[in-house]
């Protein structure tokens, strides 16, 4: 199974790592697709890919063919070539909001997780509970 993985740059974090990790492993996928070049959710998963050992896909954003369509196409093959979606936000990200409309668009299913930004950047790693982390808010959509 391709297993997706989109979400907001600035999520970072050894928990918020280890979150997305325990996600992809319960997932067991054949094949990590994401971002290649974003920082964030999309760079954990190229490492967590790497780290489990999972192949991965990585698809890049061509500005000279695309201009300004550039990232939707990017994240247009990336939902098109999984099976399954998670997306990792952090509640304000404009470019993880463009994502959730694409997949609506393409009538795609996708897991949502909403991870408060403050939890990931305003707290001392040790600080953080991973429970706080979601919220209670996991959504299949």
């Amino acid at each position: 199974m391709n297993l997706g993985i989109l979400g907001s740059r600035n999520l970072v974090g050894i928990k918020i790592y280890e979150f997305i990790k325990a996600e992809i492993i319960k997932k067991n996928p054949d094949l990590i697709v994401t971002s290649g070049e974003i920082k964030g959710v999309c760079e954990y998963a190229r490492m967590i890919a790497q780290e489990l050992k999972i192949p991965l896909l990585t698809y890049f954003y061509d500005f000279h063919k695309y201009n300004k369509g550039c990232f939707e196409k990017r994240s247009e093959q990336i939902i098109k070539n999984s099976e399954q979606i998670l997306v990792f936000h952090d509640g304000k990200s404009k470019g993880t909001i463009n994502e959730i409309k694409l997949l609506k668009k393409l009538n795609r299913k996708y897991e949502y997780f909403l991870i408060k930004k403050e939890h990931s950047l305003g707290f001392q790693e040790e600080e953080i509970n991973i429970d706080e982390l979601l919220n209670g808010i996991r959504v299949v959509v």
